[in-house]
C-alpha cells in the first residue's frame, strides 16, 4: 500500500479531466490494480511505462483526456444496453465494434502482442487501464429511453442537483473519501485474498452486463418519473446515497481486480509448446 500512497501523492499534482468516474475514480482503479499484478505484468507495464508508477496511474485518465482529439474514440467508453433488455446484443449495442466491450478485448490483444509496435503497445495499455474502469461504472452499461446513459437526466440528492450520470461519476465517489489514496487504502483493507480470486472471473461482457443489471435494478428504478430537465429534477430518496455507497465501492475493487487480471494475461510468457513426437518406423 505505501507503492500506492507514494505514486498516487505525484499523480495528484497532474491534471486531469473528468469523465467517467472521473478522474478520482479512474485513479482509483489503477492503483489499486497494482497491488495485483504478476511479476511478469509490472515488468510489462515498466518496460512501456516506466517504473514510475505515477505514471501507470495517470494513465488511467488519459483516454478522456484525448476525445476532443479523437472523436472516434467517444463511443468506445461506453455500451448503451437498453434498461429493459435481457442483455448485451452486439448487433444492437456494439455496432461496427465500436463500444466498450469490443474495445477492451482489442486492445488487450494488441497489448500482449510482442511483435506490436512499442507506441502502439502502449497505447492499447492506456487504453485497456481506463476502459476496464469504464464498463464497471454502472450507468456505462445502459441508457432509458435514448438518455444517454442518464446524461439527460437531472436529479436531486443529498441536496445537490446534477446528472445521473454525473452523480454516479464523481459525486458517489468523492463519498468515499477526498483523495484517491485513503479511497484505495480503504478498498484494499476490505479485499481479502479469497476475493480476489473470486473477483477475477467474466468478461468484458459480462461485466458490461452486470453494470447493466445495476443500472436497471436500481439506478433507473430509483429515478421513475423522470424529467429531462434541470428546472424539474428527480428527487431521490433520503437512503439513496446510503444503498449507493456499497454498489460503487464494490464496482471500483471489482475493476481494479479485473485490470490486473486483463493485464497478468497480456504480459504472461507463452508457454513452451510440447515438440511433436517422431513417428514410429
Amino acid at each position: 500500500m505505501r507503492r500506492i500512497i507514494l505514486a498516487l501523492v505525484i499523480a495528484a499534482l497532474t491534471p486531469a479531466v473528468g469523465h467517467a468516474w472521473g478522474s478520482k475514480g479512474h485513479k482509483v482503479v489503477a492503483a489499486l490494480s497494482l497491488e495485483y499484478l504478476s511479476d511478469g505484468a509490472r515488468a510489462g507495464v515498466t518496460s512501456l511505462l516506466g517504473a514510475d508508477d505515477a505514471k501507470y496511474i495517470n494513465a488511467a485518465v488519459w483516454a478522456d483526456q484525448i476525445r476532443n482529439d479523437r472523436p472516434q474514440s467517444k463511443p468506445w467508453h461506453f455500451v448503451d444496453i437498453p434498461n429493459n433488455a435481457p442483455g448485451f446484443d452486439p448487433a444492437r449495442d456494439c455496432k461496427n465494434q465500436s463500444c466498450v466491450v469490443a474495445k477492451i478485448d482489442l486492445f488487450a490483444k494488441q497489448l500482449a502482442d510482442p511483435k506490436a509496435a512499442k507506441g502502439k503497445r502502449i497505447e492499447a495499455l492506456k487504453f485497456v487501464i481506463h476502459f476496464v474502469g469504464d464498463v464497471h461504472q454502472p450507468m456505462h452499461g445502459a441508457e432509458d429511453d435514448n438518455d444517454q446513459g442518464g446524461n439527460l437526466v437531472f436529479v436531486t440528492v443529498d441536496g445537490v442537483t446534477d446528472k445521473l450520470h454525473s452523480v454516479w461519476d464523481t459525486l458517489l465517489v468523492n463519498k468515499l473519501g477526498s483523495t484517491p489514496e485513503e479511497i484505495a487504502e480503504n478498498l484494499e483493507s476490505r479485499i481479502s485474498d479469497a476475493d480476489v480470486k473470486n473477483f477475477s472471473s467474466g468478461t468484458p461482457k459480462d461485466w458490461a452486463e452486470e453494470s447493466h443489471k445495476i443500472a436497471h435494478d436500481f439506478i433507473y428504478a430509483q429515478s421513475k418519473g423522470k424529467e429531462h430537465d434541470e428546472d424539474n429534477p428527480v428527487v431521490l430518496p433520503n437512503d439513496y446515497t446510503v444503498k449507493a455507497l456499497p454498489i460503487v465501492r464494490s464496482r471500483l475493487s471489482l475493476a481494479s481486480v479485473r485490470l490486473a487480471m486483463v493485464l497478468n494475461k497480456a504480459f504472461e510468457k507463452p508457454k513452451p509448446q510440447p515438440k511433436p513426437k517422431g513417428k514410429k518406423k
